[in-house]
């Protein structure tokens, strides 16, 4: 059985204690989390690429990263955070299945995460999310132009330390309008753990309900 652990995820296999033994097993909320402590939870730094798709015009494909906002347990589903109007949304509308690369340097573990993303700009999640976001993370959906969008200096591109010092909790909510939710079910992990002694590499796949595991040559 795989074990879904914000913000890390393991197995609780004993007949894969490797994989026990390289995860850090203590669960924290990301809104607790100081600066500091950040370093030494790199899972919740996540990078995705796409093969090139037509909607966003791009020949040579897109690769992002995403912080890891929040792990649902129960249906094996990761949640990120951006902006409605992103290139990326269309590709993942156009191209569900996506896949995640997380890397841990200190115990030099990389996983990736194979699943299917919805977006959400609406509903239930999307209010729970929004909802719990600070102010200042509420300003990165304020400007009034789509990301990527040319402009003549940075400050006309965010704007957001003034937008922090002169607008209010409630003028927050009409950004609220570019803030989207992406949800992906998992249901596909490989874990690579790179050892002088020897790599270890395994894969496990989710059939039925049911989490299955074996090892593969790394």
């Amino acid at each position: 059985m795989i074990v879904f652990y914000y913000p890390m995820i393991y197995t609780e296999e004993i007949k894969y204690p490797l994989l026990r033994e390289s995860c850090i097993k203590k669960c924290t909320p990301i809104s607790n989390l100081t600066d500091n402590d950040r370093v030494l939870y790199p899972w919740i730094f996540l990078n995705s690429s796409q093969v090139p798709l037509t909607p966003c015009g791009n020949s040579h494909g897109i690769c992002f990263k995403e912080v890891l906002r929040k792990i649902l347990p129960s249906t094996h589903t990761l949640i990120c955070h951006t902006d409605m109007r992103a290139g990326k949304i269309r590709d993942i509308q156009a191209h569900p299945k996506v896949a995640w690369h997380g890397w841990h340097p200190k115990k030099r573990v990389q996983l990736r995460l194979y699943g299917e993303a919805t977006i959400d700009d609406s509903g239930e999640l999307w209010a729970k999310e929004w909802n719990r976001i600070g102010f200042t993370s509420r300003t990165n959906y304020s400007p009034i132009m789509s990301p990527a969008s040319p402009v003549s200096s940075f400050e006309e591109g965010t704007g957001t330390y003034a937008k922090v010092q002169t607008s209010t909790e409630a003028e927050s909510e009409h950004w609220k309008a570019h803030f989207a939710v992406i949800s992906t079910k998992i249901y596909r992990l490989e874990w690579l753990l790179l050892n002088r002694e020897g790599h270890r590499r395994a894969l496990f796949e989710e059939k039925q309900g049911e989490w299955e595991g074996k090892w593969l040559v790394p």
